[in-house]
């Protein structure tokens, strides 16, 4: 038989092309695929370990807040105060996260029918300025808050100038939240809207029915809060209010003014009525606000006229033309 002799460079070719053999592309794939997910674990670790060190910033920010809001409840601006019932009475209280226990004003236990005798307990309580309270006794109050209803301890004292205060124990009690950018503090799931308690006690009120007449200007007596205690000024400065009965009508006007309070608590205020119609404002309507004047800030009628010669003595000494020397009021 004839055989095919083939030369050696192709044989030397079929040779390598039998022994050659691809790499599957799948190793390829596998390669690939587990350098990525090593890639991707690692960058999966330092995520998480960024995101671990993100929460404790947060939870360290957070805590800090918690601090910062819990000593700034009693600065001034800060909403502090809401209502609560007792039996069928409404008792505004201040949110005071600065005392230790809960506190009772002895004319709100007198003014409630049935409650329970007090539980006598020697307890020295020290106010903000470091004097001791007259501490009567202690009792135990249901008391209701937007729906919901507790059992609190208050210490019941006769010398205090609010009607109730909530302290601390009553806030770790039942885990109230207090939000001060929302303005409200938060007890189980109710939101109760908290108001700064300064100003609704400084709220003045009219003595008695009145009838204001088409374009004319009264004065008349306005009363303070029984409940609030005002300071020892005999000056307060009497200011309109932005919300109210009067504020729905803006024909109505209060004028600023600086009164003096009588012994009845009143002070006189000017009321403009500007409009065509007659209005008549029954007693108790809400006024305006009365905040203590100090005397060094009060300037007399007889300063004023000092200080206006010496201002004229010194317009004279003025080297300007005489047409510049007046005011022109144009109409």
């Amino acid at each position: 038989m004839a055989r095919n002799f083939k030369s050696k460079p192709e044989a030397n070719k079929e040779k390598m092309a039998r022994n050659f053999k691809p790499k599957p592309e799948a190793n390829k794939e596998k390669k690939v695929r587990a350098r990525n997910s090593n890639i991707q674990n690692r960058n999966f670790e330092t995520y998480q370990e960024q995101k671990s060190f993100e929460n404790a910033s947060e939870n360290k920010i957070e805590n800090e807040s918690e601090q910062v809001e819990t000593f700034e409840i009693n600065l001034a601006g800060n909403p502090n105060s809401c209502l609560i019932k007792i039996a069928h009475m409404k008792v505004r209280s201040l949110i005071d996260s600065g005392a230790s226990v809960s506190l009772l004003h002895n004319k709100i236990y007198n003014s409630i029918k049935g409650l329970p005798k007090l539980e006598k307990k020697k307890v020295n309580l020290q106010g903000v300025n470091g004097a001791s309270l007259n501490v009567l006794g202690s009792i135990n109050l249901d008391f209701n808050m937007k729906g919901n209803k507790m059992n609190h301890t208050f210490y019941v004292v006769s010398d205090m100038n609010r009607n109730a205060i909530l302290g601390r124990d009553w806030l770790v009690k039942f885990g109230v939240r207090v939000y001060f950018d929302l303005g409200c503090l938060r007890i189980n799931k109710t939101y109760v809207p908290l108001v700064e308690d300064i100003h609704i006690a400084s709220i003045v009120r009219l003595a008695q029915t009145t009838v204001f007449k088409p374009q004319t200007s009264n004065i008349c007596y306005v009363k303070g809060n029984k409940n609030y205690t005002f300071s020892s000024s005999k000056s307060f400065e009497i200011s309109p209010i932005t919300n109210g009965h009067l504020s729905y009508q803006p024909g109505l006007m209060v004028a600023n003014s600086v009164a003096n309070i009588n012994e009845k608590r009143q002070m006189p205020v000017l009321i403009v009525n500007t409009t065509n119609r007659t209005y008549k404002v029954r007693r108790g309507i809400a006024i305006g606000r009365a905040s203590p004047v100090l005397e060094e800030n009060v300037v007399s009628l007889e300063s004023t006229q000092e200080h206006s010669e010496i201002e004229n003595v010194l317009e004279t000494d003025l080297n300007v033309p005489d047409v510049h020397r007046g005011v022109t009021t144009v109409e």
